[in-house]
C-alpha cells in the first residue's frame, strides 16, 4: 500500500488514467484523500480498505507546517507508508486538529463506494479559486 514506485506513464501522457480515493462527509466535504495516485479503481479501492482496516491499529499521524505561508497541514502513514493527506492546508492549528481528528475517526467507519467519477479539468479561466 502506498509504496513508492517509478511512474508507468510520463505525465504528458494524455491517456493516462489517475485515480485517487476521497473521504468524504455525509455533505460532499472532502475530508482527506489518498496521497498516492493510482493507476486504476481497483487498486484505489484496495488501497483505501486497507486505510480503513489498519489506520486505528497501525496508523501514524504526522503534522506539516509551512511557517512561511502560515499554513498547517497533516498525513497519516499506514504500515509505515504515507497512505492519507489532509484535503487542504489549514490558516489555523486548531483547524488542522480538528480536521485531523474528524479525518482519522472517520476512516474506519467510511463505506467504499462501488463507483467513481471523473475529474474534469477546467480550463484556466474558469477555474474558482478560494
Amino acid at each position: 500500500m502506498g509504496s513508492v514506485r517509478e511512474p508507468r506513464h510520463s505525465i504528458s501522457d494524455p491517456e493516462r488514467v489517475a485515480v485517487v480515493w476521497q473521504l468524504v462527509s455525509a455533505n460532499n466535504r472532502e475530508l482527506a484523500r489518498s496521497s498516492d495516485i493510482f493507476d486504476d479503481f481497483q487498486d484505489a479501492v484496495i488501497a483505501a480498505t486497507e486505510v480503513k482496516d489498519y489506520v486505528v491499529s497501525h496508523g501514524e499521524i504526522v503534522s506539516v507546517s509551512d511557517d512561511r505561508q502560515g499554513a498547517y497541514g497533516w498525513y497519516l502513514n499506514v504500515l509505515g507508508h504515507p497512505a492519507v493527506t489532509c484535503s487542504r492546508w489549514y490558516g489555523a492549528e486548531r483547524e488542522r486538529r480538528d480536521a485531523m481528528m474528524l479525518a482519522v475517526r472517520s476512516l474506519p467507519e467510511a463505506n467504499i463506494a462501488s463507483g467513481a467519477r471523473q475529474y474534469v479539468d477546467l480550463p484556466e479561466r474558469q477555474k474558482f479559486y478560494v
